[in-house]
């Protein structure tokens, strides 16, 4: 676990989300218009609205072998989004909040057991509150970045894991990530009313964005083979891939609920 800076210069941003044309898409929470920036020393700073820049930064500080992978980095960062003040309500749409954020920087093969263990997290977790939930295959959305054989290979392995993971699914045509397809998972509260929580997103751009590459060996050829291209699998909101084991998170929210009885 760590705590990403929240300041950064804007062109980290930029990388990260900009389109194949070098436009950024005409709508989502980080576009320009929604972020705090200012001019500083010839440079646009700019408050951080979203951690996964800066954990590809962290990754690509050093060479990395394939042995460091699946690399797992979590961040409960503090995020600043300049929302429009008619858009403002209650604790769902604010400009500052507290995210918590990973993402897994794994290669391909590792993927299906990768987005697995977050479901099965996320599972643990609720189930320690009580709650009930459902899932949701979001695809390619009109406006995206990257090829459409690349998004067909994402969504064919989201498709295959929530296969696996055996619970029901529906499937939200066109309402993925513009850069990657996610499993959305909805809770229902005590009113009935559904709520858009957790999220396991699977980003193949980004990690080429910022020309994320990772080495291994090459039994053929006897010698270390740079791989181009590694896998950004992320999750958000409730659930965080840390340094504590699954078993000792599930521990403490348990005394955690038991003290709140009492």
């Amino acid at each position: 676990a760590l705590r990403g800076p929240r300041l950064r210069r804007r062109s980290a941003r930029r990388t990260s989300s900009t389109t194949s044309s070098g436009r950024l898409p005409a709508t989502g929470p980080t576009t320009a218009e929604h972020m705090f920036n200012w001019e500083q020393d010839g440079c646009t700073m700019a408050c951080k609205s979203m951690n996964c820049p800066c954990h590809c930064l962290i990754f690509a500080n050093r060479h990395r072998s394939i042995r460091e992978l699946p690399m797992r980095v979590a961040d409960f960062g503090v995020l600043h989004r300049n929302e429009l003040s008619g858009a403002l309500t209650g604790l769902t749409r604010v400009r500052r909040f507290v995210q918590d954020d990973a993402h897994i920087f794994c290669t391909a093969a590792q993927v299906k057991k990768e987005v697995a263990g977050v479901l099965a997290f996320i599972e643990e977790v609720y189930n320690v509150f009580g709650f009930t939930f459902s899932l949701g295959l979001s695809t390619r959305p009109a406006k995206a970045i990257g090829s459409k054989e690349l998004w067909d290979f994402a969504e064919s392995e989201l498709r295959t894991c929530l296969e696996e993971y055996g619970r029901p699914y529906v499937v939200n045509e066109g309402d993925g990530a513009f850069y990657g397809p996610k499993i959305d998972i909805t809770l229902r509260d005590a009113l009935g009313r559904e709520h858009q929580c957790a999220t396991c997103q699977l980003d193949f751009n980004m990690p080429m964005r910022f020309e994320l590459e990772y080495s291994r060996f090459d039994a053929e050829q006897g010698t270390n083979v740079t791989e181009a291209r590694s896998v950004n699998v992320r999750t958000r909101d409730n659930e965080v891939h840390g340094q504590k084991a699954l078993v000792d998170l599930t521990a403490e929210l348990k005394q955690l609920c038991a003290s709140r009885a009492l």
